[in-house]
């Protein structure tokens, strides 16, 4: 069984395909790895792998979120400016200049329900910044939200988080034994209809139950905190020179169950 990029000729990496290779396990270059947690049979056919590669995007896939801010407590101001690709990596930066915070936002276009959701990537150490790789739906619909968030202020943790209704507080702080500064590792959630698992390099590292049905958006971004956030992500200094998180890639992989929604483009 072969499977179909996710991507194509996309803002993201050179295409190349996934294929099952045992019962067991499977082996890929990609959202896998040899002797990975998954039996076969929960991957089905269909788009897998966005690599970086280019800055030509795919209307109807992905985009970079460009001249506005989300508010609240984000400090940046989202600019297409702030990804670049070289050498099959993509990197998403956070950068001030003049009075204003810039952060970086990669999205799909489509949602998916249900499914592993995954990257490789490298981060950058700041205090008062935050390197995300999320589900959301937007906000326009129920807000069902999954989150793996890296802190600059302290890269030897993840956090794993999601938002049910709107009702969050599901912190939980994983210590990963390594800095997520020094090099790429993969960071990833299996969301099923009543659990979700997180992983780190392929491993399962906690679990929570929870019954989140809303269809999210698939998010990468680096973004920095504005100052009444300081007791989450620490105090922000201003960089002229910028912050670069590296992304290898970011993979979903669905379960029987999964779905993959035609939605508002927002």
């Amino acid at each position: 069984m072969t499977y179909t990029t996710f991507m194509k000729n996309t803002a993201l990496r050179r295409i190349y395909q996934i294929s099952v290779l045992a019962l067991a396990g499977i082996a890929a270059s990609g959202c896998t790895r040899p002797s990975a947690p998954f039996d076969s049979a929960l991957f089905v056919k269909g788009e897998n792998v966005l690599n970086f590669n280019s800055a030509v995007e795919d209307a109807q896939v992905s985009w970079t979120s460009d001249g506005y801010g989300n508010g609240g407590m984000f400090r940046s101001v989202w600019s297409k400016n702030r990804v670049r690709y070289q050498d099959g990596i993509g990197y998403l930066s956070v950068v001030d200049q003049g009075d204003k915070n810039y952060g970086a936002e990669i999205r799909t276009y489509k949602g998916y329900l249900y499914g592993y959701f995954g990257a490789r990537m490298k981060t950058f150490k700041r205090s008062g910044t935050v390197q995300s790789v999320f589900t959301y739906n937007g906000g326009k619909y129920i807000w069902d939200e999954i989150d793996i968030e890296i802190l600059g202020k302290d890269t030897t943790k993840v956090q794993f988080n999601y938002y049910h209704e709107g009702k969050g507080e599901h912190e939980y702080l994983y210590d990963l034994g390594f800095d997520s500064s020094e090099d790429f590792h993969d960071y990833g959630f299996k969301w099923e209809k009543n659990k979700i698992t997180w992983y780190v390099d392929f491993k399962p590292v906690y679990a929570a139950d929870a019954s989140l049905g809303q269809w999210g958006k698939f998010f990468i971004n680096v973004w920095a905190a504005l100052p009444h956030m300081v007791n989450w992500t620490g105090p922000y200094e201003p960089t002229e020179t910028p912050l670069e998180a590296a992304y290898d890639y970011i993979c979903y992989a669905p379960v029987p169950e999964s779905q993959i929604i035609e939605v508002d483009q927002q």
